[in-house]
């Protein structure tokens, strides 16, 4: 999947930092992956201010989104993390399109899966 800056740092927020030892292991690959190197943090200018995040725009456009593997198990674990949010009504307005995201995700590896003989 490709995500923007905006949508890489809400992952990261609403990533797990509880679980089992194979599902960390997950989570914290993930997470490397999500965070930024020191080159991506001088280009895009990216500034934290408490906690707050600024960036330029225009050279995240230049660099476009960046494409992260997320495997079946790790996206589980982050549409149950929104919708535990959503059911604890902490869900808020800039996590809806990631969120929308994650469901259509979901819905379409159900529709992918194959019909079990028989059925």
């Amino acid at each position: 999947m490709e995500f923007g800056v905006k949508e890489r740092l809400m992952l990261l927020s609403v990533m797990p930092g509880q679980g089992n030892l194979t599902t960390l292991r997950l989570v914290r690959r993930v997470r490397e992956e999500l965070g930024f190197d020191e080159e991506e943090h001088r280009a895009l200018g990216l500034i934290i201010e408490g906690s707050s995040y600024r960036w330029d725009d225009d050279a995240e456009a230049k660099a476009g989104p960046k494409e992260i593997e997320l495997g079946e198990v790790v996206r589980g674990m982050v549409l149950k993390a929104f919708e535990d949010l959503d059911a604890e009504e902490r869900l808020e307005l800039v996590h809806l399109d990631l969120y929308e995201r994650f469901i259509e995700s979901a819905q379409d590896d159900d529709e992918n899966e194959p019909t079990p003989a028989g059925g």
